[in-house]
């Protein structure tokens, strides 16, 4: 009986132990046959996806775009949704999901609602889930916030009807709250949206402050903004050394724009020690991260040969790229790189002109109008001058007004050119002051009146046109409509001069061979006529002159005053050459 009783123990203890591994830790444990082969054990399948319609190739990637996984919704989106088509119901739902459980998943969703083409364009929808991802930190929420709202006022005339749209004014409060609860990524968005006024609103004194504090959280491109504003004094008191150092932390950080504008700085030189070859380096890093204002501002040195070997060709490859990218101003550089006889440059600026950049209406109309690229077409030119004045550009208000003053290639109307180079004049526009008072002065179109040129050509020196000083110079040395007065004419001349007219350096130098408040002083007056050579033909007969007769203390040299003839001569002037002829016997 003891021997049995142990028996009985001992298979109760094993029914026991068995009993115990088939719970688990949990709790009981279903025990299944095991199934025939090729088939899938039931036990071990996924629960079915909580939305219908999903591809069994894209599940996978469902299954792990819905818990949250940024990549795999990103993989979602780019196999089941075309440039062309809506996105399918389930993408949207499972975005929606993936957006609850990770908010750096919800900017992928909002781009998909955003699309005004396309089923399922929501725009307040895309603006909350972007807003979600903006609040909780995340950059991309932030921009797809502004990009939303940009695309918005871009597309308006063609939005559809009948869908409500986010207003500008709710999602700068929506921003702004984010920023205050801490999300660095939304004060900068506040920020930009204020600098850049992509809500209907502009505040350089806020934006600054705002991208200050996202830049001392550590938000690197805030860093670089606050550089961009400190270069310029935008919102701030401009710091040309404080804009340096932040535009080196936020380039040391990764941020383009912040070594573009570091570049800036070294490259002009004017508040840090100018440095041509690091800027290069500089634009050269931004234009590699992605920055087409890099890539331009890198074919500029490359054009130039400023901090490196000139290279047209890269040069011109890094405009076409920026060109292409919609950096419109490198278009018009590309434009002039190609310019030398090409008709492409034509093409570019007139495709350019055409969407709107009054400063490629003026590039291909002044093409046009000197041959330049092709025959010329003052008809064509002309045209092009009205897109860039209709545009806004002024100088292109004023080559017309030319053109309609003379009926050069239109109808002579000089009242229509009077208006335009008043309308120019109004605008500050320097070149359409003087030409405004050139019309004074020769009575076209307008009563001649010396006095009301006078004034014209005072305003145009004063808006830094150099022909403008040139003028009033004229005016002071001829006591035409202002009492004569060499000392006045002798100031404007030095300012025409300054500002790299060559008549005005000559001018300059003919009232130092005669003298003004002294005597005459032929040295300083050789050394204008001289700087002015180059691009005044005149200035080189002058300066041969007061070589061959010694005026002013110069010692008469007949071999330097035929150099300066043949100078003269060489450029094409008949006088020039005349002189040549008549001094200078070979």
């Amino acid at each position: 009986m003891r021997q049995l009783a142990t028996i009985f123990a001992l298979v109760a203890a094993i029914i026991a132990v068995s009993a115990c591994e088939e719970r688990g830790p949990s709790g009981p444990v279903r025990i299944s046959a095991p199934a025939p082969p090729g088939t899938a054990d039931p036990a071990n399948a996924p629960p079915p996806l909580p939305f219908e319609g999903v591809p069994a190739e894209a599940e996978e990637n469902v299954r792990a775009c819905i818990v949250g996984a940024p990549e795999a919704c990103d993989l979602v989106v780019a196999a089941s949704v075309g440039a062309d088509q809506a996105a399918p119901e389930w993408v949207l739902d499972a975005l929606a999901l993936a957006c609850e459980a990770q908010p750096a998943a919800c900017p992928t969703l909002a781009s998909l609602l955003s699309d005004p083409a396309k089923a399922g364009f929501d725009p307040m929808r895309a603006r909350d889930v972007a807003m979600t991802a903006c609040a909780a930190g995340v950059p991309a929420g932030c921009d797809a916030v502004l990009a939303l709202h940009a695309r918005l006022w871009r597309d308006r005339a063609t939005l559809p009807d009948g869908v409500e749209l986010p207003e500008p004014d709710d999602t700068a409060a929506a921003l702004l709250a984010g920023c205050e609860a801490g999300s660095a990524p939304a004060c900068h968005a506040t920020a930009t949206a204020m600098s850049d006024e992509l809500l209907g609103h502009i505040d350089a004194v806020n934006a600054a402050r705002l991208f200050d504090r996202a830049c001392t959280a550590g938000f690197i491109p805030s860093c670089g903004r606050l550089a961009g504003a400190y270069a310029s004094g935008a919102g701030v008191l401009p710091d040309g050394n404080l804009a340096a150092t932040l535009g080196q932390r936020a380039c040391d950080g990764g941020d383009p724009p912040g070594c573009k504008i570091l570049g800036d700085l070294l490259a002009a030189g004017d508040v840090v020690e100018k440095d041509e070859t690091r800027a290069v380096e500089l634009y050269e890093r931004a234009c590699d991260g992605g920055l087409m204002t890099a890539c331009r501002a890198l074919a500029r040195m490359l054009r130039d040969g400023l901090g490196v070997e000139r290279d047209i060709d890269r040069a011109r490859d890094l405009f076409q790229q920026a060109c292409d990218e919609g950096v419109i101003v490198a278009c018009r550089d590309l434009g002039r790189v190609l310019q030398a006889g090409e008709t492409h440059a034509r093409d570019l600026y007139g495709a350019t002109c055409d969407q709107g950049d009054a400063a490629s209406c003026l590039e291909i109309g002044r093409m046009l109008r000197d041959a330049a690229g092709g025959d010329r077409d003052l008809a064509g030119a002309a045209h092009r001058f009205q897109q860039g004045c209709n545009a806004g550009g002024a100088a292109a208000c004023v080559e017309l007004a030319r053109m309609l003053v003379d009926g050069d290639g239109v109808e002579r109307d000089r009242d229509a050119a009077r208006d335009l180079l008043v309308r120019a004049c109004d605008g500050d526009n320097g070149a359409g002051c003087r030409e405004l008072g050139v019309l004074y002065r020769r009575g076209r179109g307008v009563t001649r009146d010396a006095a009301t040129a006078a004034l014209k050509f005072d305003r145009a020196c004063q808006l830094g046109d150099g022909w403008g000083c040139h003028e009033l110079g004229e005016a002071f040395a001829q006591g035409a409509g202002v009492r004569a007065d060499r000392s006045a004419a002798r100031d404007a001349f030095n300012r025409a001069c300054d500002l790299g007219v060559g008549w005005g350096c000559a001018r300059l130098g003919d009232m130092y061979r005669e003298g003004v408040d002294g005597a005459p002083n032929g040295t300083r007056a050789l050394e204008l006529y001289a700087g002015a050579c180059d691009d005044t033909p005149w200035a080189c007969v002058f300066a041969g002159d007061i070589t061959r007769r010694g005026t002013g203390g110069i010692a008469r040299d007949r071999g330097a005053s035929c150099g300066w003839y043949e100078r003269g001569c060489n450029a094409g002037l008949e006088q020039a050459c005349a002189a040549v002829q008549r001094y200078c016997p070979r």
